[in-house]
């Protein structure tokens, strides 16, 4: 396949074609090339999806939404890594209520270590919440937490 035209990049032409300029294009074609906007945009849809399903589809709407603003988030701003921690932790809840808490821990333990990120970082409002409670949580959290923030310091 030298030199032949790839799947990947038909898409990324097609992408690349895409006009950005229409404020009628699709959130998913800017958020595509990391608009943050529409990355809100697509998450919060996908929130407003999860809270009017229950279950798997639930579950599935929240991962979505985590997804998009996790793209967001990495841009730097405040308000969307809040989201994340909301939604980690709204993810954990999903997985605790289904008797599946062990699948929940990795989720609990991104929103915990975040926190943890966000009120290092100088979040007031952030730290506070981990200071006022994050003794409720279980020890396997805060191993995972402490490993993730530990890491995170490394990159």
């Amino acid at each position: 396949m030298s030199g032949g035209l790839t799947l990947g990049s038909i898409l990324s032409d097609a992408l690349r074609k895409a006009d950005q300029s229409n404020p009628h294009a699709s959130p998913i074609v800017a958020a595509a090339f990391g608009d943050r906007d529409s990355l809100r945009v697509l998450a919060n849809a996908a929130y407003v999806d999860a809270e009017a399903s229950s279950g798997v589809t639930r579950l599935i709407s929240l991962v979505e939404a985590l997804t998009f603003i996790r793209l967001a988030a990495a841009q730097g701003q405040t308000p969307d890594r809040r989201q994340a921690v909301y939604l980690y932790d709204a993810i954990a809840a999903d997985l605790t209520r289904n008797g599946l808490a062990d699948a929940g821990v990795p989720f609990a333990a991104r929103a915990l270590a975040l926190s943890e990120l966000m009120a290092i970082d100088g979040d007031e409002q952030m730290a506070a919440i981990v200071a006022s409670h994050a003794e409720e949580l279980p020890a396997e959290v805060h191993a995972q937490a402490r490993e993730l923030v530990e890491w995170s310091r490394t990159q």
